[in-house]
C-alpha cells in the first residue's frame, strides 16, 4: 500500500522519523514562542521582530547557499542542530533564569524560533532532494514529508496536555530537549543511511565556477524586466509574505484579547494545530488536487488569495475569536494546503537554471525585503485599527489582480520553453505533476502542427500524460495529418496510450508505404491486448504484399 520494496524500509524510515522529530520540535517551540511573546513582551512590539527576523533571514539565507555547494550535506546538518540547540538552550536558560530577565528572553527566543522555522525546511529539502534519485523521489518522498503533519499533530497534543499541567516556561526544558534530540538521532543514524553530496543540486556537472552574489542580483532583476511571469510570481509572492505577516499580527491581538493568561493560549495554540494540520491534510490530499484538474493551475492559483481576502474582510468587520481562528487557518493550514503547491507548479514554466536563480534571490532576499515593509507599516500604524485593517484588503485586492494578470504570461512561458525544446527539464517526475488547462491544451495543440521535431514530441508527451481521454483524441487527430517521417520519429520516441483512437491510428500506419513506419506501428501493437478486430488487422498485414 505504501509502496515501499525491500530494502528501502529503514532508509525511508529515517528520513520519516527525522523528519517528524523536526516537525514536532518546530510547531512546539513556535506555539511556545508566540505565546510568551505575546504575553509578556505585548503584541504591539511584533512588528519589530518581523524586522529584524527578516533582517537575519538574509544573511542567513546566504550562507546556507554558500555552505550548500562546499560542505557536506551530513556536516551541514549536524552543524545547523549544534548551533540551533545551544541557542535554544541559551534561550530557554535566559527566560528561567530571573524575571527581569524574562521578557529579553522572550526576544531572544522569538528570534531563534523564526529562525529555526526558515532554515529547519531548507536543510530538509537539501537532504531529500539529493536522497533519492527521480523515481525513487516520487514514491518515498511523499511518504517522508507525511512526517510533517505527524510532528505537527504530535507537537499540538502535547503542548495541550503540558499546558493543563505546568507553567508554559517549564514546558520550554521539555522543547529544548526534544530539539536536540533530533539532531542527536540524526547524527546518530546519519552515517548509515545519508549518501553524499558529489554536488550543488542546483548546479550541473559542467556548471561548477562560481557566481558572485551581485552577479546573480543583476540577472534576477535583468530577467524581472524581461519575463512578465517572473515579474507576477515575485509579486505574488511579496503579496503573500505581506498578508501572512498581517494576519499574524491580527490573529495574535485577537488572541492575545481573549486568553488571559499564558497557559490558556497555549492550550489554544495546542488544539489548534491539531485541527489546523489535520484539516490542511485534509484539504491538500482530497480537494486541491481536484481544483487543479477541474480549473487548471492558472485558475486555481486565483482561489487562495480571495479565501485571504475573506478572512481580513471577516476581521474587518468582527474583530473577534471566530474571524482570527479562520485568519489564522488561511494562514497556516491553507498556505500549506493550496497557495504553495498551486504556486510552485508556476516554476515548471521556467527554465531549470532560471527557476533556482529566482527561487533563490526571492525567497532570500525580496520577501525578507518585503517583510521589513511589512513591519513597518505595522509599526506605522501604532494602535490605529483602520490602518491595519485596510492595509491587508489592499494588498490582498492587489494579489487577486496579480494572479489574474498571471494566468496568460504562464501559459505563453510554458509555449515558449516547449518551442525552445528544454526536453531536460521536463523528465518523467515533472510530466506527471504538470497539470494543464483548456486554454493551455489548446495553445499547444494549435502548436503542434508548426513545432519542431523534439518540441512536437514533448507536446504529445505532456498531453498523454497529463489530459483527458477527449483530449488525447483531439490530439491523434492532429498527429494523422502529420508526414510519415514525423510520424515514424514520433512513434519511436513516445509510448502513445492504449486505447481506440490510438489503434486506428496506428492502423493506418500500417497501411503506408513506408517500411520503417510500419516496423514502428508492429512495435506499438504490440503493447495492446489481444482482440479479436486487432488480431485480424495484423494477421492481413502479415498476409499482404507489404510483408
Amino acid at each position: 500500500m505504501l509502496n515501499i520494496r525491500p530494502g528501502e524500509w529503514r532508509e525511508t524510515g529515517f528520513f520519516w522519523f527525522f523528519t517528524f522529530m523536526c516537525w514536532f520540535s518546530l510547531a512546539l517551540g513556535d506555539s511556545i514562542s508566540d505565546t510568551l511573546f505575546i504575553k509578556r513582551a505585548g503584541v504591539e512590539n511584533l512588528p519589530l521582530m518581523f524586522i529584524f527576523c527578516s533582517l537575519a533571514a538574509i544573511p542567513v539565507s546566504l550562507l546556507l547557499a554558500v555552505l550548500q555547494g562546499r560542505v557536506a550535506k551530513r556536516k551541514l546538518t549536524a552543524g545547523a542542530g549544534l548551533a540551533s540547540a545551544v541557542a535554544v538552550f541559551a534561550a530557554v536558560h535566559y527566560i528561567s533564569n530571573s524575571d527581569s530577565g524574562s521578557v529579553v528572553g522572550c526576544y531572544v527566543l522569538y528570534f531563534v524560533t523564526n529562525l529555526l522555522v526558515f532554515v529547519v525546511p531548507v536543510i530538509l529539502s537539501v537532504l531529500l532532494g539529493t536522497q533519492f534519485n527521480a523515481l525513487k523521489a516520487k514514491r518515498l518522498v511523499p511518504i517522508v514529508f507525511t512526517g510533517v503533519i505527524a510532528g505537527r499533530v504530535a507537537a499540538g497534543g502535547t503542548l495541550s496536555y503540558l499546558a493543563l499541567r505546568y507553567p508554559v516556561p517549564s514546558i520550554l526544558w521539555f522543547w529544548a530537549v526534544m530539539h536536540a534530540l533530533a539532531f542527536v538521532f540524526f547524527f546518530i543514524g546519519s552515517s548509515s543511511y545519508v549518501k553524499p553530496q558529489i554536488q550543488s543540486f542546483f548546479q550541473r556537472p559542467g556548471e561548477q565556477k562560481q557566481t558572485r552574489f551581485f552577479d546573480r542580483l543583476r540577472n534576477f532583476v535583468r530577467t524581472l524586466t524581461e519575463s512578465q511571469l517572473v515579474l507576477f510570481l515575485v509579486i505574488s509572492a511579496v503579496m503573500a509574505n505581506f498578508s501572512f505577516y498581517f494576519a499574524e499580527f491580527q490573529s495574535a491581538s485577537i488572541l492575545n484579547a481573549h486568553f488571559a493568561s499564558e497557559n490558556d493560549l497555549a492550550l489554544f495554540y495546542g488544539w489548534f494545530t491539531i485541527g489546523a494540520s489535520l484539516l490542511a491534510f485534509l484539504f491538500q490530499a482530497f480537494i486541491t488536487g481536484g481544483l487543479i484538474q477541474r480549473l487548471g493551475i492558472s485558475n486555481t492559483n486565483v482561489i487562495y488569495p480571495i479565501l485571504a481576502l475573506t478572512a481580513f474582510l471577516g476581521t474587518t468587520f468582527s474583530y473577534t475569536l471566530v474571524p482570527g481562528v479562520w485568519l489564522k487557518f488561511v494562514q497556516i493550514g491553507l498556505l500549506t494546503a493550496l497557495f504553495q503547491p498551486v504556486s510552485n507548479l508556476f516554476y515548471n514554466a521556467l527554465p531549470p537554471r532560471e527557476k533556482a536563480r529566482i527561487i533563490t534571490v526571492s525567497e532570500g532576499v525580496v520577501q525578507p525585503l518585503g517583510t521589513v515593509v511589512t513591519g513597518l507599516l505595522l509599526y506605522h500604524a501604532g494602535t490605529s485599527t483602520d490602518l491595519i485593517r485596510f492595509f491587508p484588503l489592499a494588498a490582498a485586492a492587489v494579489w487577486i489582480a496579480v494572479t489574474v494578470l498571471m494566468r496568460k504570461p504562464y501559459r505563453d512561458s510554458l509555449l515558449k520553453l516547449l518551442r525552445s525544446s528544454s526536453l531536460d527539464f521536463f523528465n518523467k517526475g515533472d510530466l506527471q505533476k504538470l497539470n494543464l488547462d483548456r486554454n493551455t491544451f489548446n495553445l499547444m495543440l494549435g502548436h503542434l502542427d508548426s513545432a519542431d521535431e523534439e518540441a512536437s514530441v514533448l507536446i504529445v508527451q505532456l498531453i498523454v500524460s497529463n489530459c483527458d481521454r477527449g483530449s488525447r483524441e483531439q490530439m491523434m487527430r492532429k498527429l494523422s495529418g502529420f508526414s510519415e517521417e514525423r510520424k515514424e520519429e514520433l512513434l519511436r520516441q513516445v509510448v502513445l496510450p492504449v486505447d481506440h483512437f490510438t489503434a486506428e491510428f496506428l492502423f493506418a500506419c500500417l497501411d503506408s508505404s513506408n517500411p520503417e513506419l510500419q516496423y514502428q506501428a508492429l512495435k506499438a501493437i504490440s503493447i495492446f491486448p489481444s482482440s479479436p478486430r486487432l488480431r485480424q488487422r495484423v494477421t492481413s498485414f502479415i498476409a499482404s504484399d507489404s510483408e
